[in-house]
């Protein structure tokens, strides 16, 4: 059972320490792509920062705080032997337990009885207050809290948080853990807990979902200016071709009139040509009739 509950404790650690890795990652991830000119993005600070007070020794057991960030390994030799709760409840239930000086613990068959100590060890009691800081033990002679009137706890005995050397003994006690008000306060912790752990993935879903509105305003922008930057290309692509065609017509109609001009030219020279041609022709003729004797052209056109 024990080792089963040790593995079912691994397994919870290494997936907090990758849901904090995976947080870390998303909120650069997020400080980057929501930095705007005022500064960046500053996520939520934790809701219920006063949970983390209620049992600060047993986060440290544990080995992780309510942020999520995994501690360090430096701290490892600090925190010596780490007691996780499954572990202490199954040494306060069992008669078998693994721990030194806790054979004489009682088992009972009704939840709401008080489990008794008779001879616990001053190794045990060292180790439940600096696992429990907070646990109160009650003397064997006073009775159990009835359900209808519920009496406050007495004060806890002045128990050194260190096991003494077995030179000195300690005092002959009988203490009585209440093992219901240790289930309930663990309870309590556990619901913090999950509170907060809910209310981590709350702020990291707002997280995402700010995360997606940016990232789909920065698409539809760079679609409008994809769209505008393709509307003003191809208005520009209608007047170079509109220009085009207008300089087409232009230059057709100059190489027109110059053809007809160039057409103008030639048949005027060529009449002038012909024109001196039949002058030429018609002055030789009249030379050569006044050389033979003959009447004249005109002469003969009038006769």
């Amino acid at each position: 059972m024990c080792r089963h509950g040790r593995t079912l404790i691994q397994l919870r650690k290494y997936w907090e320490n990758v849901k904090a890795k995976r947080r870390k990652q998303l909120g650069e991830e997020i400080r980057d792509l929501i930095s705007t000119g005022d500064g960046s993005y500053n996520p939520c600070e934790p809701s219920r920062p006063e949970v983390e007070m209620a049992a600060p020794q047993l986060n440290y057991r544990l080995g992780y705080h309510w942020d999520g960030d995994a501690v360090a390994k430096k701290e490892a030799p600090v925190k010596r032997q780490k007691i996780s709760i499954p572990e202490v409840i199954s040494a306060l239930m069992s008669t078998s337990s693994a721990i030194t000086g806790t054979s004489g613990i009682a088992t009972s068959s009704s939840a709401s009885e008080p489990l008794l100590l008779s001879t616990p060890s001053p190794q045990v009691l060292g180790s439940l207050l600096n696992t429990f800081p907070n646990i109160q033990f009650l003397s064997s002679t006073v009775p159990p809290a009835s359900s209808t009137q519920p009496q406050s706890p007495s004060p806890p005995p002045q128990l050194p948080s260190s096991p003494q050397s077995p030179s000195k003994p300690l005092p002959p006690t009988t203490p009585d853990i209440t093992q219901q008000w240790v289930i309930e306060r663990i309870a309590r912790i556990h619901a913090a807990r999950e509170k907060v752990w809910v209310q981590g993935d709350k702020e990291l879903h707002c997280k995402r979902l700010a995360e997606a509105k940016l990232n789909r305003q920065a698409a539809e922008k760079r679609l409008q200016q994809v769209e505008k930057s393709q509307q003003q290309s191809d208005e520009l692509n209608h007047l170079e071709i509109e220009r085009l065609r207008v300089k087409l017509k232009f230059e057709t109609q100059q190489m027109e009139l110059k053809l007809r001009h160039q057409e103008d030219m030639q048949s005027q020279a060529l009449q002038a040509t012909k024109d001196h041609h039949e002058q030429e022709s018609h002055i030789r003729e009249v030379q050569l009739r006044k050389l033979l004797g003959l009447p004249d052209i005109n002469q003969d056109s009038n006769l």
